[in-house]
């Protein structure tokens, strides 16, 4: 099962909620639910992918030296259902490529370790569809990122056409590892 919680902002008050949780059937088809909206729910097309996996099967085929993934992906973070996700890994960074968009001093109070850093990364260009459209060829919006071998994303822009979104990763540490139950 997966669950999902995602909020949008509009000039720093809440503007969208959205809760609810995907569930597998013993047929392998799957339902995303939502529980905000209330009566929203999405059957999920064979095939899907959560976004835990769709950032491993990146990061196999970026190992692999593959410069492509098609998937279609299911995040929860808006009301349009499971969209479709081209990818291209573009190249392998270098360290100092890396680096240089990690801020040299974390925010007061945060903690950047950067040894999580330093593994190999590439630079990954991905265009998002909408998958109820098929007339629509342009994409909603597409993403450059850095990701890392370790699942670290150390930055990203995003290009919604009309404006666009830089996140920058500024703070960072390791987390103990958990015995599962």
């Amino acid at each position: 099962s997966f669950q999902f919680s995602s909020e949008r902002q509009e000039n720093g008050a809440p503007a969208e909620q959205l809760r609810g949780s995907v569930t597998r059937g013993p047929d392998s088809t799957a339902v995303a639910e939502f529980a905000r909206p209330e009566d929203l729910y999405f059957e999920l097309p064979k095939g899907y992918v959560l976004p835990s996996f769709h950032t491993q099967e990146l990061i196999r085929r970026a190992q692999a030296g593959a410069r492509t993934y098609h998937s279609i992906l299911f995040d929860g973070t808006d009301k349009e259902g499971p969209v479709e996700v081209n990818a291209v890994i573009t190249r392998k960074l270098t360290t100092e490529e890396v680096m240089r968009r990690v801020p040299s001093e974390p925010k007061e109070g945060a903690k950047m370790d950067k040894a999580l850093l330093s593994g190999a990364a590439w630079l990954v260009r991905m265009a998002v569809f909408p998958t109820g459209d098929a007339e629509n060829m342009s994409p909603t919006y597409e993403m450059d990122l850095t990701l890392h071998d370790n699942g670290v994303v150390s930055h990203v822009l995003v290009d919604y056409k009309s404006f666009k979104v830089e996140q920058t990763l500024t703070a960072l540490e390791p987390i103990e590892k958990k015995a599962c139950p």
